[in-house]
């Protein structure tokens, strides 16, 4: 650049003017411009467009140049966090850029900004900037940096929208990750302040009505009638729980609710105390943040603290400054006094109603057979709707004669609910809703522990759905028909808004229980066992009856609901956006719309459409896909060996279309982006060709997550987890397993590569290969669920910590020895192949978390030691796989002579090429017969004649020394020359259990295979006697009845009934 051109744009960088397109910056302008902050327009390189924020929505778009009033929209503030960070906001209405870049939020995330000189084929000096929200983002000091995976990066897409994209670099060209930072002089922090106050309605404090609005939440604060509680709720101008009247004290604020006229009381000097209403006056100072752009306050109690709103429970706390959740913005509000006269009223009656509540208890009990007051006495049945009103009034002056302040008639709204009792005049299912009598599930948080089930996650509270939904403010009135709960038992109701798995708690006790809900929502009950000792059978359903809200309905298979009920709700009752369902193991909470198509696509083109029942017995439509969904959980609760807590355990998890990404999992359930396809009944009974697993793979392995943590080695989450997609697909019956072929694991362990070296696919293998040989093929029917067992009651440990890392017999070392100790057998050979016994020093394994290890050779013999106490197990089972050659599908009303199609586009069934010739899972069986084969090597490469022997499934070289060197699944293959000059010897694998020696040229092989192991001519091994019982196993090891249908175990041999 020439001088001349640097001091002009230097000048044009200080003096804050726009830069010139075509103008280029050096690095240290750009900084020198970031490092002051202030007001932008960021234009995208590749479009010429600027980003755009909707006033409506808060969604981000590219679109032209915009002047005038609408120029907020096109305004960032960018500024800076220390050296390396900054924070970039709209204008418009201060929310902040994220890493979720479709529209600005009201959560603070910093950024990282760099220079980024476009990529290396552009000059060396542009204006252009990567904006990033990378943890590692210092690697983009690097010109030459480029990663097509890290999409961290602001990118407009070619639609106009943003996304997180990889980086503008020499090897991931991309224009549309580039932005230049036009500085914006034409209008000041004063403007935008004003503008901003208006979007917002924000004002300074003074005397009379306001919204106490949270900025760092965007909630306000509301107070409760019934109880002393404040918490954050969102904005609703005919709420007058979230309206306050400010009566300046010399400088300082009282604040009187409107609704219940109560006054917040101070907590003094101490954080994390919850603030409450009362009749003391406190008085409160509001300070001023400081915020340029907008009046925001801190509102400060005593000391450094002030009002905060929790993020989790949402209640108003006090804490101090520095967080945005304890900034406040003060916005006025309108009062109707008349309707406010009336909110007041209303809100007397039903204070009246929580205060005399045990006395209109027993008035109801004079009625009524039953503590849940849904029976009436058979005296009170054929009286007249005036004559019942006329009793009731009666016994309440009787009941009441000694309160001079109470009301003497019965409540109008309890008096209605008794006349329905009376006349059975309920509307359209709100008697099957209203009335329900709830099971109780067992703790959801102590069932987790290793010492039970052993999850990764906590189970979730989501157990009863009521089908009544209800909005904040409103009255409900729930009776719970026993006179006492049992011991080691806890009953609660729960309100969750939308998708929410937790929400807000009220404690329910027997009789009469009167809340005035805190949130808009669904109202679930909480009936859980607290003792695991206590068994399910020994605590009874509870029989409850809920008045108030409004009848929703959701669908219940477990009510016995069918499709036909699904549709006729749909079309009747169905009214939230949100619908509620449930099956044995999962609640969900999904978008009606997106459940009512998967529905009807899932039932389209089916004989009787939604009447259609599946040859297995399962229906169609979405009363199938819930019956699917539980037989999934099924298999992997056989896999995980938890019948012996079956009489005591039976927590449930939430499945809820909230994810705003991928579908993940953690505490209470799995979590989707959307109602998806992984509803559809019809793709969940059959899949399809190199479908991947498709719906059913990832709705296993994200309820595997939360299933897996017993036998999850240190970085395998995303790989152990898939052994369960794995064995529910192999179960559904229409595909083979998921993943790369063997010879991609066989390439590896021809690296000496460690075991976190291998590829996610081989590595998840690795466990169902165990399952194929082990439990498909029925060597120990029982092998996972005991592998599980053990290591519930002695966990694989892991350290994050790089100066204490841990030895592998810790984790993924005592997960080999376990294995053996299960099965009996020495599986060290099996773990080698899988790269366990290479030595690592303070080497970090990575998973979503650091996994810190040394392992010596030391720990890898004393785990070597452990395994050779036992008999060797099979010779081949490193072979072992599905897709050798074709098999039979299973799935329901499969063809006559269909067969299973591949998962996986580059492991297709019976194709040689793609996955050998040898290793087929069913000749993995002692009565597979054997034939020794004629083998010959020419130079380095060995051939072996198929048609000279029989029973092969894996051949293996090894050295002088006996250590295996070199695998194959082909007939013919190469071994490297270095070998042959070293001198080795070679074995058969064969699917009965034995070896034979195929080359054998320094005379050795006799030191390593012998005995029974050894085949020298043709065997047919019979079944021992044991597998010849004829007694059928299911594929979990449990005895099965002989007339049970579906996969099963019989005489040692994986059959179909």
């Amino acid at each position: 650049m020439k001088f001349s051109a640097q001091l002009l744009l230097s000048a044009l960088l200080l003096s804050g003017a726009a830069v010139p397109a075509s103008t280029f910056a050096s690095k240290a302008e750009v900084n020198e411009l970031l490092k002051k902050g202030g007001i932008f327009r960021l234009k995208n390189r590749r479009s010429g467009n600027y980003a755009t924020v909707n006033a409506t929505s808060s969604a981000i778009t590219g679109s032209a140049k915009r002047t005038g009033n609408s120029i907020y929209s096109q305004l960032w503030i960018i500024t800076p966090m220390g050296d390396k960070h900054f924070t970039l906001r709209s204008a418009l209405n201060l929310n902040y850029l994220t890493d979720k870049p479709q529209k600005t939020m009201n959560v603070m995330l910093p950024l990282s900004i760099f220079y980024s000189g476009g990529n290396t084929n552009d000059n060396a000096s542009t204006n252009y900037v990567t904006i990033t929200w990378s943890q590692d983002a210092d690697k983009y000091n690097d010109a030459n940096f480029s990663n097509a995976n890290d999409k961290t990066s602001l990118n407009e897409s070619p639609d106009h929208s943003m996304a997180g994209w990889h980086a503008n670099r020499k090897n991931t060209p991309d224009t549309g990750s580039d932005w230049v930072l036009e500085p914006e002089t034409s209008i000041t922090n004063a403007q935008i302040r004003e503008n901003v106050g208006k979007s917002l309605g924000a004002s300074d404090p003074k005397e009379g009505w306001f919204f106490l609005r949270n900025v760092g939440l965007n909630l306000n604060a509301a107070a409760s009638v019934t109880t002393p509680r404040i918490s954050g709720v969102p904005h609703d101008n005919k709420d007058f729980s979230q309206i306050w009247y400010l009566t300046n004290v010399n400088g300082k604020y009282k604040f009187q609710n409107a609704l219940n006229q109560r006054y917040i009381i101070s907590v003094g000097s101490s954080a994390s105390q919850n603030y409450q209403t009362g009749s003391t006056q406190s008085t409160f100072t509001a300070k001023s943040t400081g915020e340029v752009y907008v009046p925001s306050y801190n509102i400060m109690d005593q000391g450094s603290v002030g009002f905060n709103i929790n993020g989790g429970s949402k209640t108003m706390l006090s804490w101090y400054e520095g967080d945005p959740a304890s900034e406040w913005y003060f916005i006025p509000a309108k009062v109707d006094e008349a309707a406010l006269a009336a909110a007041r009223s209303e809100g007397l009656e039903t204070k009246a109603l929580n205060q005399y509540r045990a006395n209109y208890t027993n008035v109801l009990k004079q009625f009524f057979n039953d503590l849940a007051f849904v029976e009436l006495k058979e005296e009170y049945k054929s009286l007249t709707d005036e004559k019942l009103r006329e009793e009731l009034n009666k016994a309440t002056a009787t009941e009441l004669a000694n309160k001079a302040d109470a009301p003497k008639e019965f409540p109008a709204g309890l008096a209605n609910m008794v006349l329905k009792v009376k006349n059975d005049s309920w509307s359209y299912r709100e008697k099957e809703f209203r009335f329900y009598d709830y099971k109780p599930y067992s703790d959801p948080v102590i069932w987790a522990g290793d010492n039970y089930v052993g999850t990764g996650h906590q189970f979730s509270p989501q157990t009863g759905p009521t089908g009544v939904s209800v909005k904040r403010g409103e009255q409900l009135i729930v009776f719970v028909g026993t006179a006492q709960l049992k011991s080691g038992t806890s009953l609660r109701a729960m309100v969750c808004n939308e998708m929410e798995v937790v929400g807000t708690y009220y404690d329910l006790k027997p009789g009469f229980n009167l809340i005035i809900s805190d949130a808009e929502g669904h109202l679930f009950i909480d009936y859980r066992i607290t003792n695991a000792n206590i068994k399910l059978a020994s605590i009874p359903a509870l029989p409850i009856h809920i008045e108030g809200g409004r009848v929703n309905g959701y669908f219940d298979i477990t009510r016995g609901h069918t499709n036909k009920d699904f549709e006729e709700m749909s079309r009747k009752l169905f009214k939230d956006p949100i619908l509620h369902m449930k099956n044995q193991y999962y609640q969900f909470n999904m978008h009606l719309d997106g459940v009512k198509q998967q529905h009807s696509e899932s039932i389209r083109g089916l004989k009787g459409g939604s009447s259609f029942v599946y040859a297995d017995g399962v229906a169609a439509g979405i009363q199938g896909v819930l019956q699917r969904w539980d037989s999934l959980v099924k298999v992997e609760h056989d896999l995980m060996g938890i019948d012996q807590y079956l009489d005591r355990f039976n927590c449930m998890l939430s499945a809820s279309a909230s994810s705003k990404g991928n579908p993940y999992a953690t505490n209470y359930g799995t979590y989707y982006p959307g109602t998806g396809d992984y509803l559809n009944q019809a793709k969940f009974t059959k899949g399809w060709e190199n479908d991947e697993g498709a719906p059913i793979w990832v709705v296993a392995h994200e309820t595997g997550h939360i299933h897996q943590k017993a036998i999850n080695m240190a970085g395998d989450t995303e790989m152990s987890v898939n052994f369960f997609s794995q064995v529910y697909s192999w179960f559904r019956g229409s595909n083979v397993g998921r993943g790369r072929p063997l010879s991609n694991p066989i390439e590896s362990f021809h690296k000496n590569q460690f075991r976190d070296e291998f590829n996610i696919w081989t590595r998840s293998r690795l466990y169902f290969q165990l399952w194929l040989h082990y439990q498909l093929q029925g060597h120990h029917p029982n092998f996972f669920p005991e592998v599980f067992a053990r290591l519930r009651k002695t966990p694989m440990r892991y350290s994050t910590d790089a100066r204490n890392p841990l030895s592998g017999l810790e984790n993924y070392l005592r997960f080999a020895m376990v294995c053996s100790d299960v099965a009996q057998e020495d599986l060290s050979e099996f773990f080698q192949f899988y790269g366990f016994f290479k030595p690592v020093k303070n080497h970090n394994t990575g998973d979503y978390h650091d996994n810190w290890f040394t392992t010596t050779q030391a720990d890898i013999n004393k785990a070597i030691a452990h395994m050779k106490k036992y008999p060797k197990a099979h010779p081949g089972i490193i072979f072992i796989d599905e897709r050798i050659e074709r098999l039979p599908a299973i799935y329901p009303g499969a063809p006559q002579g269909a067969l299973r199609v591949a998962t996986s586009d580059d492991a297709t069934p019976g194709d040689a090429k793609e996955v050998g010739d040898v290793g087929f899972v069913l000749h993995f069986t002692k009565d597979n017969e054997a034939k020794v084969y004629e083998t010959k090597i020419s130079g380095n490469r060995i051939t072996v004649d198929r048609k000279s022997g029989k029973g092969a499934v894996g051949f293996k070289i090894y050295d002088l020394n006996g250590k295996l060197v070199r695998v194959s699944n082909t007939y013919t293959f190469t071994i490297p020359s270095e070998i042959v000059k070293a001198g080795y010897f070679m074995t058969i694998a064969h699917g009965n259990g034995k070896e034979s020696i195929a080359l054998d040229p320094n005379d050795v092989a006799k030191n390593f295979v012998q005995g029974e192991r050894l085949l020298t001519g043709v065997t047919t091994v019979a079944a021992d006697k044991a597998e010849k019982t004829g007694e059928v196993y299911d594929l979990s090891g449990r005895k099965a009845e002989k007339t049970q249908h579906g996969v099963l175990i019989q005489n040692g041999k994986i059959v179909m009934k």
